[in-house]
């Protein structure tokens, strides 16, 4: 059957939907399981199915809720995966232990579960024939993620091993041994103290029934490195505890970020009669994109939380809960995300759950940031290849050649979050992945732009693509855009509620989509699609192939030099999900041959709601797309009633006179635009009436009887 994935926010409040899995996904995915593959520090859900090719496509819904977002894919067992964060980078990293032929064992990690794996060591056989159980956790504290493994000792009892951030040698040194099954251990952070971050083992103890005599455990240390044998009378669980240094640190109120049936509060610029109000201040006052302010203040009494949220052009865009201490003051800090466009912008604080709260504002100027530099090498040398960025709107932002010994440099980049790749002649594949712009930082690449391996293949693409649809121009890198109002008669704005730390990993998640927007079905959309080959030899031609929702081919196109295609995306079918959507591939062709590897980008495409039952036809209704603009404009009138609205009557044909028309109408209209992330902006809604009468025009549709209706 189908899967309703839920949670109850802190296990206190009744559980609330995420996300509903039909019967036929519940059949494809591995279990589900929880990381944080966009770095918002909301738990997203993820998940893999089987390919054709017997490899495992991974991907996630951010938050738990939204669309599905592609990862990579890969050939290991989604069962034999577990989660972590090798990089500190804040995003969850995907790590297997692969088995080789020989016995050994190679521990790899894919950055974020999007980039190409990351060695960090091999394993011999011998090692790995002795693991009793392998773990992930920060046993030491620093951040990165370690490797625990257990092995057995001579005397009967198991040693606890440590691989420092998985890639250092494993070792027993300051670890401890027990008599406990390995199944028995648990792992999680129980330790109380602000900034406590070590992963602790928890042990399942099974105790005598026998009330006398009292089972007694043992713990003993380990002297040295030799294994020491201490002959007891009874069984003892044996476990040496390592001393570890206590910090002592004043208890700071934690900030957890709203869920997504907590949309952020409404601004309320009057004050209420003996309302309660929460101070709030900012420092610094300004900051660019990457800094770091703190947010304090006073909450009044009786607030369990204080919510903190952003307005940014005149709107509230998403917030977070802070949670006083004892004493009543709060204070969190958060960091400017990469791509908040530069203005005026206010934070606000707002009481949790007092009746008469009261909205506290204070300013906070987001200044332009100062421009960075990318730079590195490639493993191998460059062979007539370029280093490409493209920004969150796919476009190419930035373009660097790679010298013969593989060096790059580019420069005057705005900060952000790009999508880089290598298209032109390279020795062997070279990977994909994201990379944040830092303001006035120089960024190496190098670690990242390692040759990609057999085991993915989506970060080695033989081919990348971009879109436009009229004349290029310079886009920013940030998704969040200044909009020029069409029509003083009234606006109203949909659009995703976003949290304020989340605004930076918004960008992240539109960025790793591998979509170039929304598109709707029957409305001629010409994209110009523009195909850079990444091969060992000169690429010849493209192959474009465009396949339906169920992976049915609907069209082929081959072009040679530049590899520029146009194509109505507007053909294509409507999507049937979030994850069956039409895709297309692009496919180079070197000496003959068709290059493996060849990407895939999926198209959301909806259906036209001309289509849609009760909407008024033409020319009440219309849409179409603005290439200038990039947006659909529409206008549509509702309601239709078949019969009666809209009405019309042709009278028989008279000598003289001719044939003489009758048409009625009355509908609601609405007209606005959408754009390519799915923002639906109305910009005039009005009351039409059309009355045509013997042929003549009493009252036309283009005078509207009432507006803003």
């Amino acid at each position: 059957g189908s899967q309703s994935w839920n949670y109850s926010a802190s296990g206190t409040a009744n559980f609330q939907t995420l996300k509903e899995i039909s019967p036929g996904e519940v059949s494809r995915y591995s279990a589900p399981r929880v990381g944080d593959f966009n770095g918002d520090g909301v738990a997203d859900i993820f998940v893999a199915e089987p390919r054709s090719d017997g490899a495992w496509q991974w991907k996630y819904a951010p938050d738990g809720y939204k669309p599905f977002v592609a990862l990579t894919y890969a050939f290991a067992e989604p069962a034999s995966l577990q989660f972590g964060d090798f990089n500190s980078d804040g995003f969850t990293d995907v790590f297997a232990a692969l088995p080789q032929a020989d016995g050994s064992q190679q521990w790899v990690y894919s950055p974020g579960g999007a980039g190409n794996f990351v060695t960090l060591q091999n394993v011999s056989a011998a090692q790995a024939a002795e693991f009793a159980r392998l773990q992930l956790g920060d046993f030491n504290g620093d951040g990165a993620t370690d490797v625990f493994v257990v092995t057995p000792r001579s005397d009967g009892a198991w040693q606890w091993n440590l691989a420092a951030g998985g890639s250092a040698a494993i070792s027993s040194s300051g670890m401890n041994y027990a008599t406990i099954s390995p199944d028995e251990l648990r792992f999680g952070k129980f330790g109380a103290a602000q900034g406590y971050s070590n992963t602790d083992v928890f042990a399942i103890l099974h105790c005598d029934p026998i009330i006398t005599p009292t089972p007694t455990y043992t713990f003993t240390p380990t002297p040295t490195a030799t294994d020491t044998v201490t002959p007891t009378a009874t069984p003892t669980h044996t476990v040496t505890p390592t001393p570890t240094a206590t910090k002592t640190v004043t208890p700071t109120p934690t900030p957890t970020v709203l869920g997504p049936n907590q949309p952020a509060p409404l601004l309320q610029p009057l004050a209420m009669a003996g309302g309660l109000a929460a101070t709030i201040a900012v420092e610094p006052t300004h900051g660019y994109a990457g800094q770091a302010i703190r947010i304090r203040g006073q909450a009044p009494t009786g607030a369990g939380r204080i919510r903190i949220s952003n307005v940014l052009n005149g709107r509230t865009i998403g917030g977070i809960d802070v949670t006083p201490a004892a004493d009543g003051q709060y204070e969190t800090q958060l960091t400017i995300p990469p791509g908040m466009a530069p203005g005026d912008n206010q934070l606000c604080a707002l009481p949790v759950g007092l009746a008469n709260a009261e909205i506290t504002c204070t300013s906070f100027m987001v200044d332009t940031p100062p421009v960075a530099n990318l730079h590195g090498a490639l493993a191998q040398q460059g062979v007539n290849a370029q280093l490409q960025l493209y920004d969150a709107n796919q476009h190419l932002a930035y373009t660097a050649p790679i010298d013969a010994n593989g060096a790059f440099n580019m420069g005057d980049i705005n900060p952000g979050v790009y999508r880089y790749g290598i298209a032109g002649q390279v020795d062997s594949p070279v990977n994909s992945g994201i990379v944040t712009i830092i303001p006035g930082v120089a960024v190496d690449l190098s670690e990242q732009l390692k040759s990609a391996g057999v085991i993915l293949c989506s970060d080695a693409p033989s081919a990348w693509v971009t879109a436009r649809y009229s004349e290029p121009q310079p886009a920013p890198a940030s998704m969040y855009e200044q909009y020029q109002l069409v029509s003083s008669d009234v606006r109203v704005t949909i659009f995703k509620n976003v949290a304020l730390e989340q605004l930076a990993n918004e960008l992240v998640f539109k960025v790793q989509q591998s979509q170039f927007g929304l598109y709707i079905n029957h409305v001629r959309t010409d994209v110009i699609f523009q195909a850079s080959a990444q091969t060992k030899g000169a690429a010849e031609k493209i192959i474009y192939r465009f396949y339906g929702p169920t992976g049915n081919l609907l069209a082929t196109k081959s072009v040679g030099p530049p590899f520029q295609l146009t194509y109505d995306v507007g053909q294509l079918p409507p999507s049937f999900s979030d994850t069956q959507n039409p895709y297309m591939t692009v496919t180079p062709v070197v000496n003959g041959e068709e290059q493996r590897c060849a990407p895939r980008y999926d198209f959301l495409v909806i259906p036209n709601p001309l289509e849609k039952p009760g909407v008024q036809g033409d020319p009440y209704s219309s849409i179409y797309w603005d290439k200038n603009s990039e947006v659909y404009r529409f206008q549509i009138a509702l309601p239709k009633i078949d019969g009666l609205l809209p009405w019309q009557h042709a009278l028989p044909k008279l000598p003289i006179v001719g044939t003489l028309n009758n048409r009625l109408n009355t509908a609601m209209r609405a007209a606005g635009y959408i754009r390519l992330n799915g923002e639906t902006v109305i910009t005039n809604a009005d009351a039409i009436a059309d009355v045509y009468i013997l042929n003549n025009q009493l009252i036309s549709p283009n005078s509207p009887i009432a507006r803003n209706t």
